[in-house]
């Protein structure tokens, strides 16, 4: 916990040393004797008088911290003087949460090192030699950091054994003859520089100046004055001390500590200093620091200052919880060297021999018409251009569809969904699996089998998988997406695959591949800034520019990148402010870029003196719905000004020089995402048209983004539920900072495709067995209990929850299921209590609409065994009513499994899950 850490806390139940010191809680030594580890945690909310120290708009740990916790390191190492100690990289501290720090000391061949409990002395632990040194290191890394994540090294340094005896003496103070400096305004004068420092930092209180030295007096303010007596010198007085450099000299720029020399400490648990400043070589100072009556507290013997610029610490921020970019990789997945000859050719649909062992199949067109001779591997199977004619069936085989022009994809998606809401209504398919089957859709999968990839002819299927991943997260274990290449082996494992249970797989030259989303390694400064040119005489066109996204990149562009041409295309032609004065020439146009000749006639305008050099795709609505009611206009509502409006677009500048052809795209084309199935395909659609290009020799880069923090036109309906249940999922939002460095960062990464994610790695880690496998890659894998009992565990399989509630009387059952429900409704609501769901209060009073409702009834079916429909808090309004449902289905007791329809009507029930979309 937090409170191990803070110095105050007992760490020793862990195998921990308990250090005393309020930044660097614990400490532990290395097994071999070869180095101690010092650690801690740094945070506003724990530190709040660190959130004083502000450099260019960021809150920056003090450089005098870090020496602190050397200086401490060493007290308890037995080498308590700080030979040298370098800083290479800011610390930036995150506005919410905490940061993991380490100081490492190295050990020695003799075992020196061994650190000494608080209280037991540290300056005689440990065999070194009296001269001997020890290099030491100081790291973070953000807080909930999953594993293998790298730490940031911000200093290294040197620490001895060798003890310094300070002789100077600031008795006489002032001294004779110093002239007073006048203080007004100094740190409003620092302030215009950009170090900005709050009450906890202003501490230098006189000056004075006697020949080439400063003389000043500092007084640590009651802000930082907890655990004045656990720090050997207060960071925020050693930063104040060193406020009198330069005091009166004019400055224009920021600098920060960098190297520090010879530091040595001789009195601890100071409130006021004496401080005397003297010139050393080649730029550098030498302090001395005394206490109120000239006795030396402490001496640094060389200081070097550096310039810091706005630009690094925006760098260093980076090592602060941020976002990233992902990709999706294909992982094998083993299969027995007895497959391949054992797996028996499927029987069709209309067998007549129930008895039979192989699973009967049917195959189902992919648009309706005649089924397409795709399947060599299914000759027994029965085809069909509908589900209506299929009677009974073990194995549907859905054929995904091909195209690439809107029309396709178009049909495709209509086709699909109708099939999945047809599925889903049938309950002679309660048993059975749906298999959704397309060839060369994968832009990833090894072995280059993407067939579609130079034809254009996998983009509509690329759609349907969309479309059907969200299908998967609101119906689990319903439907499987699987894609073929064109080897045989491949094709006679189709049979076994739908036995895994894996919700989507691609079949490569007899091999299993499953996909996980897979961190990328991000472009260094240098190559974001030479693979991210933008030609400045060259246009640049973005569509969806009156979205509030768009005007944010629009200005990225212009004052980070030096676009000057701008086409800006919305259907509301709204312009973006601010440009022309930041020295833009902008051309704001009302176009629909679905329609293919408005957006000719847009393009066409463009000056030849500019042409156009860069498109960024970036507009779309929304038409939200479960899977079970989407109508087509939705879908096509959603398909017309993403997917459609992409093509036309990649048609009409496929002949123009481009440097950049930037498409936005979502996550849930990737992962699906609840209650957005037509908004799913139409970005999966625009993942696979990047690959599409790219595969030709076309600039392309696809974004599929995640959440973003700042309200805009599609995320400006969301309420504090709404962005609980998102952050609940594993994606938090990104700020609209890290969005724009993250935009630059992918455009210089070499994949087409490439998600731009904020993750909450602790959010993932929460969900534990239930977490979707695409994430299962980002964090690490929970081992099975060799036990768990349902007293304990809502989410348990195989009947432990029916053989507690057996267990327990009439009345304790109904309790139980009650307390089931709400507290599974009050997490699906973002909640934090199951006393916000009343029990006797209508669902839909709640805030519940069709898209809560599934998850919901998924979470039921999780926790009960049961396969509950979708509709099911409209049918059983209440959570009392529908408790007393659960208990019908699990023990079948004489109470009837259906609410009486004054029942439904007391509780204000909506008929249909669409009434409340």
């Amino acid at each position: 916990s937090a409170e191990a850490f803070d110095g105050a806390g007992d760490v020793s139940a862990a195998g921990l040393i308990t250090t005393g010191h309020p930044l660097l809680g614990a400490a532990v030594e290395h097994a071999a004797g070869q180095g101690v580890t010092f650690s801690g945690r740094l945070g506003l909310d724990r530190n709040a008088w660190l959130g004083d120290h502000s450099v260019e708009g960021r809150t920056i740990f003090p450089g005098t911290g870090f020496v602190e916790m050397a200086i401490r390191a060493g007290d308890q190492t037995g080498h308590s003087h700080l030979e040298e100690l370098t800083l290479a990289t800011p610390l930036v501290l995150p506005e919410h949460g905490t940061v993991e720090i380490q100081v490492v000391v190295e050990g020695g061949p003799d075992t020196a090192g061994a650190v000494a409990p608080e209280g037991a002395g540290g300056g005689d632990k440990g065999t070194a030699p009296a001269d001997g040194s020890r290099r030491c290191a100081i790291y973070s890394r953000p807080e909930n950091a999953p594993a293998g994540t790298s730490w940031t090294r911000h200093a290294t340094g040197t620490l001895s054994a060798r003890r310094s005896h300070p002789g100077f003496d600031l008795a006489p103070w002032p001294p004779s003859g110093a002239e007073p400096i006048a203080l007004d305004g100094v740190y409003e004068r620092l302030a215009a520089t950009g170090l900005l420092y709050g009450p906890a930092f202003q501490g230098l209180r006189a000056a004075w100046r006697l020949g080439p030295e400063v003389y000043a007096e500092v007084e640590l303010a009651e802000e930082a004055r907890d655990h004045t007596d656990r720090f050997g010198i207060h960071p925020a007085l050693l930063d104040a001390a060193l406020h009198a450099i330069g005091v009166d000299t004019p400055h224009d720029r920021v600098e920060l500590p960098f190297a520090w020399e010879h530091v040595d400490l001789t009195a601890t648990g100071a409130t006021s200093l004496r401080v005397r400043v003297r010139p050393g070589a080649h730029g550098t100072v030498a302090l001395d620091l005394a206490d109120t009556t000239g006795r030396p507290v402490a001496s640094v013997g060389s200081l070097a200052v550096r310039p810091v610029t706005a630009e690094q610490l925006a760098a260093a921020a980076r090592t602060a919880p941020e976002g990233a970019l992902y990709g999706v990789d294909w992982e094998p997945v083993p299969v027995p060297a007895s497959v391949l000859a054992s797996v028996s050719v499927p029987a069709p649909a209309s067998a007549s021999d129930a008895g039979q062992a192989a699973p009967r199949w049917a195959v189902l067109s992919a648009d309706g018409g005649a089924p397409e001779t795709r399947t060599p591997m299914l000759p027994a199977a029965v085809t069909a251009t509908s589900l209506d004619d299929i009677a009974e069936a073990d194995v549907v085989v859905l054929l995904g569809g091909t195209g690439s022009d809107p029309e396709a994809v178009r049909r495709a998606t209509a086709h699909t969904l109708h099939t999945l809401q047809t599925w889903l209504a049938a309950d002679r398919f309660a048993d059975a699996t749906l298999v959704v089957l397309t060839h060369g859709a994968t832009d990833g999968a090894d072995d280059g089998a993407t067939d579609g990839a130079d034809d254009g002819a996998g983009l509509a299927a690329a759609a349907v998988r969309g479309l059907v991943r969200t299908a998967q997260l609101e119906n689990p274990g319903s439907f499987l997406l699987v894609d073929l290449d064109g080897h045989e082996d491949s094709a006679r494992l189709l049979p076994y695959v739908t036995t895994l249970g894996h919700p989507e797989v691609a079949l490569r030259a007899g091999t299993v591949q499953v996909p996980r989303l897979a961190r990328r390694t991000e472009p260094v400064a240098d190559d974001v800034q030479r693979e991210t040119v933008w030609d400045a005489d060259g246009t640049v066109v973005i569509t969806g520019a009156s979205g509030t996204l768009a005007g944010a990149l629009a200005h990225h562009l212009v004052e980070h990148h030096g676009v000057r041409h701008l086409l800006l295309l919305s259907r509301s032609g709204t312009g973006v402010d601010g440009l022309e004065e930041a020295g833009a020439t902008v051309t704001t146009v009302a176009c629909d870029v679905a329609d293919r000749t408005a957006l000719e006639h847009a393009l066409a305008a463009v000056p030849a003196e500019h042409p156009v050099r860069a498109v960024i795709h970036a507009a779309g609505v929304l038409a939200d719905g479960t899977t079970g009611t989407l109508t087509p206009e939705q879908v096509d509502a959603v398909l017309r000004p993403k997917s459609e409006a992409a093509w036309h677009l990649h048609e009409l500048t496929q002949e123009m020089d481009l440097r950049h052809f930037v498409l936005f795209s979502s996550i849930a084309g990737i992962t699906g995402s609840q209650g957005q199935a037509n908004y799913g395909a139409a970005n999966a659609h625009l993942d696979a048209l990047a690959v599409y290009r790219s595969a030709r020799g076309l600039p392309a880069r696809s974004l599929a983004w995640g959440f973003w923090a700042q309200a805009s036109g599609m995320t400006g309906h969301l309420d504090d539920a709404d962005r609980a249940r998102i952050s609940s999922s594993g994606i938090a939002p990104l700020s609209t900072e890290e969005g724009l460095r993250l935009f630059d960062a992918a455009l210089a990464q070499g994949d087409p495709v490439v998600a731009p994610v904020r993750m909450d790695m602790a959010g993932l880690r929460a969900q534990g067995a239930e977490l979707a496998e695409i994430f299962q890659g980002l964090v690490p894998a929970r081992r099975r209990g060799a036990t768990v009992t349902a007293a304990t565990h809502d989410t348990v399989a195989d009947g432990s929850l029916r053989g507690e509630l057996a267990a327990l009387s009439e009345k304790e059952r109904a309790e139980r299921l009650l307390a089931l429900v709400r507290a599974q409704a009050a997490s699906v609501l973002g909640h934090d209590s199951a006393d916000a769901v009343e029990a006797n209060r209508a669902f839909r009073e709640f805030g519940f609409d069709s898209l809560t409702a599934v998850e919901l009834r998924n979470r039921l079916n999780s926790a009960t065994g049961l396969r509950l429909p979708a509709t099911l808090v409209f049918d059983y309004p209440t959570p009392e009513i529908l408790a007393g449902y659960l208990n019908d289905e699990l023990f079948g007791t004489s109470a009837s499994s259906v609410v009486t329809t004054g029942a439904v009507a007391a509780a204000g029930a909506v008929g249909a899950v669409g009434g409340v979309v």
